[in-house]
C-alpha cells in the first residue's frame, strides 16, 4: 500500500476511505488520474482489487487479443456495463474484464481466487437489461 502510496503520488485529497467496490466493503481508495488511470482498493493495507475503466486506453483493447493472452474464454458472467457486454473472469489469474465483441469497458485485477469465491465476495449479479 505504501509503494503505491509512493509510487502514484498519493495525497489526501487522492485517499478515500471507507468505500465500497461491488461487493468488497471497508476499503480504503487511492486514485490519482495525474499519474494513474487506476483505481486501487485496499482492505488492511492489501490490495484487494484494481479496477480500470473509463479510459480511452481501455477502450481501445481487443477483446479477443486479451481472451488469447488469458487463455481463452473466461468465465462468463452478466456485465454491468450494459446489454451487449459481457465480463468474463479468470478467478485463477485475478482477471475480469466486461467486453462486447469489439471493445472492453472495465477491467479488474484482484488476488486470484475460485469461481465461487468471486460471485461471494466481489462480483453482484446484474439484474437482466430491459429494453
Amino acid at each position: 500500500m505504501e509503494e503505491i502510496r509512493t509510487r502514484l503520488s498519493i495525497s489526501e485529497e487522492n485517499t478515500e476511505q471507507n468505500v465500497g467496490y461491488e461487493k468488497l466493503t471497508q476499503l480504503t481508495l487511492f486514485h490519482n488520474p495525474n499519474a494513474h488511470f487506476g483505481y486501487f482498493y485496499f482492505r488492511d493495507g492489501k490490495l484487494v482489487m484494481l479496477y480500470v475503466g473509463d479510459h480511452e486506453q481501455v477502450e481501445q483493447l481487443d477483446p479477443k487479443v486479451l481472451e488469447e493472452k488469458l487463455g481463452g474464454r473466461g468465465i462468463r458472467l452478466r456485465s454491468r456495463a450494459g446489454k451487449r457486454f459481457n465480463h468474463y473472469v479468470y478467478p485463477d489469474k485475478g482477471v475480469a474484464f466486461s467486453a462486447d465483441s469489439q471493445s472492453v469497458s472495465f477491467i479488474e485485477i484482484f488476488p486470484p481466487t475460485s469461481i465461487e469465491a468471486y460471485k461471494a465476495d466481489i462480483y453482484e449479479e446484474v439484474p437482466p437489461f430491459i429494453k
